[in-house]
């Protein structure tokens, strides 16, 4: 099933823009399943939106910081604020506490999302429960270019279940907050995108080394490892 993964088709991508086509161009020769972790660059992203479900949410901030297996890139960040479109129904306010009247009138646009995967290059995506944030940025890719992010990407509620076995001896998901202090890695600025994107590199870093004990070495081992499907 994973040699799948590495082996499958794409529907070829071309554009005019220098710095797109540089983005995709990335993803045409497939990194091989038995490169080791120590060889990955990893980008560690957090979304704040206007809900909790994909197709009625409209992004507020984008927050994303690179890691490698030895620490975390503080200099390396990539921070976005926006305005949504139109009026909202936010039922995500009282998460994060970004009321959409009062950020700066930025709009996510092209530009923005572009220089985005710029930053982003190839490298994996890892986030607590980072599909959510994935279908939000490919709401956006698709509607500009028809394409979704090519990048591959990990959950760290997946890898902290496989490294940990479940909380509770049951099915439900880890909280960050519940890992962050298992893991004892102090609180700050959380439910901003920035924030929990650097405690949930924090985290990362933590768990990458209780893996590796535990026989994972590889890409296609970790990928194994750290991604589940749920719906939003």
């Amino acid at each position: 099933m994973m040699r799948k993964f590495f082996q499958r088709k794409q529907k070829a991508f071309h554009s005019t823009d220098p710095e797109l086509e540089a983005y995709f161009q990335q993803f045409k020769v497939k990194r091989k399943g038995n490169t080791p972790i120590s060889d990955l660059s990893f980008v560690v992203l957090d979304t704040e939106t206007t809900s909790i479900q994909v197709k009625k949410a409209q992004l507020l901030s984008i927050g994303a910081i690179r890691v490698n297996h030895q620490g975390i890139h503080v200099p390396e960040v990539f921070e976005a604020q926006f305005a949504p479109l139109g009026p909202s129904t936010s039922d995500s306010i009282p998460i994060h506490g970004i009321i959409p009247e009062n950020i700066s009138k930025q709009l996510m646009g092209e530009d923005t999302l572009k220089a985005f995967l710029g930053f982003l290059g190839d490298a994996i995506l890892v986030g607590h429960h980072i599909q959510y944030d994935v279908e939000m940025l490919n709401k956006y890719s698709k509607q500009y270019w028809g394409f979704p992010i090519q990048n591959a990407r990990l959950d760290t509620n997946v890898l902290a279940t496989r490294a940990l076995g479940a909380p509770n001896l049951s099915d439900r998901p880890y909280s960050l907050d519940e890992l962050c202090q298992y893991f004892s890695i102090k609180m700050h600025d959380r439910h901003t995108a920035s924030g929990d994107a650097f405690l949930t590199a924090q985290l990362f870093i933590k768990i990458l080394p209780l893996l590796q004990r535990k026989g994972v070495q590889t890409l296609e081992q970790l990928l194994s490892r750290g991604i589940k499907r749920y719906a939003y």
